[in-house]
């Protein structure tokens, strides 16, 4: 079973890489650490998050991590340290595996020199957000990302690599009725698709609440969730005329996954490869093809909200299963590792529940994430999975 915690290079740091990873081992009794290294999110080891508002350690060019090692950070809280090789040599000591999770949104700093690597609105406005998703179908940013990917996996003794975020806009008011983006490379690869871009942002406008939000999709049917709010957005998808665009845009994702596959393949043949996943209701509006993916990818992380685990142990293991019936014969080449996103709400009875749950739906769990969560929930987990190991 695959037992792990996510954690992020500023807690790690500021705490001391011996003395974090020494807990992680000691408390939850996980053989594996996700590590995030964000990319284009601060803090991370490439941008500095001291009083200069996240000032570069470089400029954001695709050919920045091309055959070359990642740059330790110039951050001070960092202590100018390469976090992600210290990780890996401190997990190594203990018999720990080591994943890197590359974040996919952009810092405002990033912004600053790069406008266009930012997701756009139906309207052409940007993002008012601090870290808005960036987008892969700018040439430049699938590069930059290729890249730092290849440089992870040539270079790192890591087990593998995890995308989060790869995905269209979901979160906030600002991506309301847009519910994708409108760069000029997103409107020039639909128009091929002979998409009419007019019609799509005219249709957009009438996408009701409850459907307009992740939140409140997750919460439109406290009855039934699983079955009714997917039927509901299906049928408001289809009313608008809208099927042919969300399909477009899973495609898209499947291709940038398989693009990726590819590239990491080349750079470490051993890796495995894998993304988040939003939930089931989401997966349309977020571009995930579910079964695609399995063909794409080693591994899919399926994320446990906070709204799925308030509703308990249930509609945990409903989300898991939903997910398994989807992938079908893909599952037995595709592992399934869930995140549970867990706060200091969280009681550490649930955390117990949601791994008993878990690990009979899937082939392991990780917590996320290390430093947001009480001591007592990471015991609770520890104890829990050591009765698996």
């Amino acid at each position: 079973m695959h037992f792990g915690v996510r954690c992020y290079p500023d807690n790690v740091s500021t705490e001391g890489v011996r003395d974090a990873v020494a807990k992680l081992a000691s408390l939850s009794h996980s053989e594996f650490i996700h590590l995030s290294v964000n990319s284009f999110l601060k803090p991370t080891p490439f941008v500095s998050s001291s009083s200069d508002e996240g000032s570069l350690c470089f400029t954001p060019n695709p050919s920045f991590y091309e055959g070359s090692k990642i740059k330790p950070t110039k951050a001070t809280q960092f202590a100018n340290h390469d976090v992600l090789d210290e990780v890996c040599k401190e997990a190594g000591k203990r018999g720990m595996q080591v994943f890197a999770v590359v974040n996919c949104l952009v810092n405002q700093a990033v912004l600053k020199k790069k406008p266009e690597y930012a997701q756009v609105s139906s309207s052409g406005g940007q993002s008012d957000e601090i870290y808005p998703l960036m987008c892969f179908n700018n040439p430049s940013v699938e590069r930059y990302i290729l890249s730092l990917t290849s440089d992870i996996l040539s270079n790192y003794e890591v087990a593998g690599i995890e995308l989060e975020r790869l995905h269209y806009s979901l979160t906030s008011t600002f991506k309301t009725g847009s519910l994708t983006c409108f760069c000029d490379y997103c409107k020039a690869e639909a128009r091929n698709q002979g998409i009419n871009i007019d019609g799509v942002k005219r249709r957009l406008r009438f996408f009701p609440k409850p459907f307009a939000e992740p939140q409140e999709i997750m919460e439109a049917s406290s009855s039934n969730p699983f079955s009714l709010s997917l039927k509901l957005l299906r049928s408001w998808v289809s009313l608008l005329g809208l099927s042919s665009w969300f399909q477009h845009r899973r495609h898209m994702v499947s291709e940038i996954n398989g693009r990726l596959m590819i590239s990491s393949r080349q750079s470490n043949p051993d890796a495995m490869v894998g993304i988040d996943l939003c939930p089931s209701e989401l997966s349309w509006i977020a571009g995930h093809d579910y079964r695609a993916l399995g063909k794409n990818l080693d591994c899919l992380y399926p994320l446990l909200e906070e709204p799925l685990i308030r509703r308990g142990m249930n509609s945990v293991t409903n989300e898991l299963r939903s997910l398994r019936r989807t992938l079908g014969g893909v599952l037995r080449e595709t592992k399934i590792y869930p995140v549970a996103i867990l706060s200091a709400s969280v009681s550490p009875e649930t955390t117990v529940d949601i791994v008993k749950s878990a690990i009979g739906e899937s082939q392991g769990l990780i917590l996320h994430a290390y430093g947001q969560i009480p001591v007592e929930n990471l015991k609770a987990f520890g104890q829990t999975i050591k009765k698996y190991q």
